[in-house]
């Protein structure tokens, strides 16, 4: 049955965040003539090629820019300036709208030995060092962080640093530990401290945490960084997972990244997957890849002859429009202007025109699978706050399938292909250039909404894969 499939090469990327090893060298490189060019090569790109203002209200860029000019300027050093950066890019809410630190700055900064969660408006110890376990536990409440309610805290010193539209994401991205939060909570080695105040069984406990712990520890320093692990992992069941229940008709199977693991797992299993009548594909915890990974697990789970790609669009920009458009405008003060005019010209400068791309709607792609080796039964995707970018195309493309039902959190909204941006100082910027539209006209670039909202958090602290299915059996049963 396992003839090979030949992959499709598609041009979907996500955002790698990969942190390499280097020498130490000075924090002080860029100086502040740079600061300003790099900004404003950043503001430029984003004017000509940013696709998608309409989801940040409010939102004037040019007033941006020069807000952010003297506080680049003013940056003590090269970590403080790139955070500078990074903060201005996340007011454009979109999860492919990022910057990447170089490489050098992480041996200057450190992090602290905490990992929190928040529910319902509170933020939880989600883990801590074990050397603390004597005062606070893991689900202990924090009440606050240096003198700050902690939610505050966070409002105040990580939210504004996330990429992303989706406001649960933001909150969940701005936790210590998650992926996102590293950019916004690591700080220039000094002996700054995280005061806390945490409600615990036993009464309120103050704990203090040091910003002991290396982003990239020495050699020398690597035993040090294992004395200081933490309690346990709140999260169980990690990597790549198959289980099956037999009485149920029911495979799960959890893919993690879309790499060359997503499709080879998945393969590996495919024989018993295709014996069971209901399939659960788990991919909350999967923060992308590569698109051009996840294609052969697609011609797998859709049933047709051809495969569809959803439509998007790119901005247009004609510069002899947008100059008819000023002379109404700025000239005429847009009295009297025929409407044809306005629908022609108008959005040229206002930065709404938008063009097809060639592949878009109605552009398919033969299915490489045969007739017997696609899945004719019930497919189940879970999806999470951490589902991002060449998962949500993996996503999306599923629901062409009508036998998919889509279970879980709204998606990151890390959709379409970034523009990447190389700059002096090693910093690597990336600008989404597309909006998103699912399979019914909807624009989906703020993240992909599943058919049934579940918080499926809760299921991930079993240690045992078969007590993880049998959860989300009963929840399945219970739509059905």
């Amino acid at each position: 049955m396992k003839a090979n499939l030949f992959k499709i090469i598609l041009t979907f990327l996500i955002v790698p965040i990969n942190y390499c090893s280097a020498q130490k060298e000075d924090i002080h490189r860029v100086n502040e003539e740079q600061k300003i060019y790099e900004l404003s090569f950043i503001w430029k790109e984003l004017s000509y090629n940013f696709a998608n203002m309409d989801n940040c209200p409010g939102l004037d860029m040019d007033s941006l820019y020069r807000a952010y000019l003297p506080i680049v300027q003013k940056t003590k050093n090269d970590f403080d300036y790139f955070l500078a950066i990074n903060r201005f890019l996340a007011h454009f809410n979109n999860g492919h709208v990022l910057c990447n630190f170089p490489e050098y700055v992480w041996h200057h900064v450190n992090y602290p030995l905490l990992k929190t969660k928040h529910d319902k408006g509170s933020i939880y110890i989600d883990n801590i060092g074990y050397h603390y376990s004597n005062d606070v536990r893991i689900d202990d409440q924090i009440l606050s962080i240096n003198g700050i309610s902690a939610l505050d805290y966070f409002n105040q010193y990580a939210i504004p640093y996330i990429p992303v539209s989706n406001e649960e994401v933001k909150i969940d991205f701005s936790m210590f530990g998650s992926h996102f939060d590293m950019q916004s909570y690591s700080l220039k080695k000094d002996k700054t401290k995280l005061k806390l105040k945490v409600f615990t069984a036993k009464g309120i406990k103050k704990v203090t945490i040091p910003y002991d712990i290396d982003v990239y520890p020495s050699p020398k320093d690597t035993a040090k960084q294992h004395q200081k692990h933490y309690i346990d992992q709140s999260c169980k069941i990690e990597g790549n997972v198959f289980v099956v229940d037999t009485a149920n008709k029911f495979t799960y199977i959890s893919l993690t990244e879309c790499n060359d693991d997503f499709f080879d797992f998945f393969w590996q299993k495919y024989d018993t997957i295709l014996k069971y009548e209901n399939l659960i594909v788990d991919v909350s915890h999967n923060n992308g890849g590569d698109g051009n990974a996840v294609v052969n697990v697609l011609c797998c789970l859709i049933d047709n002859d051809s495969i569809y790609t959803y439509s998007e669009k790119t901005r247009k920009n004609i510069a002899l429009h947008k100059a008819w458009a000023t002379t109404k405008i700025l000239y005429y003060e847009d009295k009297d202007v025929p409407d044809f005019y306005k629908t022609e010209y108008y959005p040229y400068y206002y930065h709404t025109a938008f063009e097809d791309i060639k592949y878009g709607e109605g552009a398919k792609f033969a299915n490489i699978a045969s007739d017997s080796q696609r899945f004719k039964g019930n497919i189940y995707v879970i999806t999470g706050l951490a589902t991002a970018s060449a998962t949500e195309y993996f996503t999306v493309m599923l629901t062409q399938n009508k036998k998919v039902k889509f279970l879980g959190k709204k998606t990151v909204g890390a959709l379409g292909q970034p523009l990447v941006v190389n700059l002096p100082s090693g910093m690597r910027v990336f600008i989404n250039t597309t909006k998103t539209y699912d399979f019914n006209g909807n624009d989906i670039s703020s993240g992909f909404t599943p058919d049934y909202i579940y918080d499926f958090s809760s299921f991930y602290k079993t240690e045992n894969p078969n007590e993880l299915l049998q959860k989300f059996i009963e929840v399945i049963k219970s739509i059905k």
